[in-house]
């Protein structure tokens, strides 16, 4: 098995620093719920949720065969029937399709905000199109892709296939 060590992922929504925090601090707000509870024995609940034995409280359930395969930390869980298999397919789907922020909301919401500022003759042209460039850039490089996105996208494989003619229109 392989064993979870604190790192700078475990805490995705925060600012902090791990190595700043106290180990039970770092357990506390640990997105990956490590610490676990010991299991004496593997089991399998009404609901279809497996519970591997677990000797050690760090200790991350991993499939050998997909871990060598990919060269990377993984995480192999059993999807089956019940409450349990059905919450953990719609994680998965929803893990595997996220959306993304659609560009054309953000372009309304940024002239909107532009228009509420006042009068459009007081505001400096180049300084709006700078704000409304560099921001739609950082929301985009911001925005979580999953690995289908990325494999993808190393592939130079599109998005999406449409028979659809566009054009480019520089602003």
């Amino acid at each position: 098995a392989q064993k979870h060590n604190h790192k700078q992922t475990c805490l995705k929504k925060t600012s902090r620093k791990i190595e700043r925090l106290s180990p039970d601090d770092q357990d506390k707000l640990c997105r990956f719920l490590y610490p676990q509870p010991v299991v004496e024995s593997t089991t399998i609940d009404e609901d279809g949720k497996i519970e591997l034995k677990r000797t050690n409280p760090f200790m991350v359930p991993y499939v050998p065969a997909i871990t060598g395969r990919f060269g990377c930390n993984t995480d192999g869980k059993f999807i089956g029937s019940g409450a349990f298999g059905m919450a953990l397919s719609i994680y998965v789907a929803s893990y595997t399709a996220k959306n993304s922020l659609d560009s054309a909301i953000m372009t309304s919401a940024l002239l909107a905000s532009l228009k509420s500022i006042g009068d459009p003759r007081l505001v400096d042209e180049g300084k709006c199109r700078l704000f409304m460039n560099k921001t739609l850039n950082n929301a985009s490089a911001r925005r979580e892709l999953s690995a289908q996105q990325v494999a993808a996208s190393l592939l130079g494989k599109p998005s999406h296939y449409t028979d659809a003619k566009f054009i480019h229109c520089y602003w």
